[in-house]
Order: structure tokens, then C-alpha cells, then sequence
């Protein structure tokens, strides 16, 4: 079965729930689907997530230390962030294209500019079950299209290019010099 993984804050805005209500559509057997977040923290919205779970390749495995991420990874054939709120640069992301694992997201903010559609992932509409749906089925129907949408590691900006890159911008948009 296609691997698909969720790493992150087990909150509303993460979007989750959309995950799960797209995830249930798919064949039993088809897919599997690992949850990776603290189950203690938000747990009115824990609950409903536990509630809204149908399909029984989906496994809520708790918190994941940040030493356990590269072994995750490792095992998974698609990372989804499925938020529903404007992320700006989401470190998971990050991580997956690192380790050369394509990212299925939110077609919204940061993660639209990130991810590109057919290039290193899927993108679909926030929110949108049904689009999220569409891609997870595109994966478990043609498990050779991962393949081809691995990132490659790269495309990742160090985080010292990224700086100079910021201050870069800051002296251009002050017209001149900037010294620090």
C-alpha cells in the first residue's frame, strides 16, 4: 500500500480533518495513512479527528521526536500538509524535499510556492476533500507517479543563503546601505 504521512500540530487550522475525511474515500488496503503529532495537546479537536476516522489503515501515532523524522520519512512514499490556514514556509516541507519525498498541500500561501503541481508533489484546494481526495487516489492508482515527483534536495535554500538573500531585500527596498 501507498504510504502517506501527517507530521504536525494536531490543531483545526492544520487542516486534519480534511486529511481524514479525504483518506476515508480510498480502498481499504489501498493505503496507509501514519498521523504524527501530540494527541495531549487540543483535545476537543482530537477527539473529533479519533471520531471521524473510518478506514483502518489510518493510525494516529503521537508525538514524533525530531531525531525520529528521518526515519518517518524514510518510510513514507508522500508527506500531506493539508492546512487550511496561510502557511509561510512549513519546515516539514522542508524535510520531506530533503529527503526526497514529494509533498501532496494546500494549493495557499507558502505551501503553493513550495510545492510545485506535478513537479515535486500535488497541490490541491484547502480546505477541499474532494481535490485532496483526488490526489491520494492518483497515488494509490499510479504508485509510479511518486517516483516521479521526487524533490530533489537541492532546490532546498541553506538557511545562510536564505539570509543573505532577506538582507539582500531589505538593502534593496531601503535604497542603499545597511550595515549589521
Amino acid at each position: 500500500p501507498v504510504r502517506f504521512t501527517f507530521i504536525g500540530t494536531i490543531v483545526e487550522h492544520k487542516g486534519l480533518h480534511v486529511l481524514i475525511e479525504a483518506f476515508n474515500r480510498l480502498p481499504p488496503g489501498s493505503a496507509i495513512l501514519n498521523v504524527y503529532g501530540d494527541l495531549s495537546e487540543f483535545t476537543g479537536y482530537v477527539r473529533r479527528v479519533q471520531d471521524m476516522i473510518a478506514h483502518s489503515g489510518i493510525t494516529l501515532r503521537g508525538r514524533a521526536e525530531n531525531r525520529d523524522i528521518p526515519r518517518i520519512l524514510a518510510e513514507t512514499h508522500a508527506l500531506v500538509v493539508p492546512s487550511i490556514w496561510f502557511e509561510n514556509s512549513p519546515i516539514t516541507i522542508h524535510e520531506a524535499f530533503l529527503a526526497r519525498v514529494p509533498v501532496i498541500a494546500s494549493r495557499f500561501g507558502g505551501m503553493a510556492d513550495l510545492v510545485q503541481d506535478g513537479v515535486n508533489g500535488l497541490l490541491f484546494e484547502a480546505g477541499d476533500p474532494g481535490s485532496l481526495f483526488q490526489c491520494l487516489q492518483r497515488c494509490v492508482a499510479d504508485p509510479a507517479l511518486l517516483e516521479t515527483l521526487r524533490p530533489r534536495p537541492e532546490t532546498v535554500k541553506p538557511i545562510q543563503a536564505d539570509a543573505e538573500w532577506m538582507v539582500s531585500m531589505y538593502r534593496t527596498l531601503r535604497g542603499g546601505s545597511f550595515t549589521g
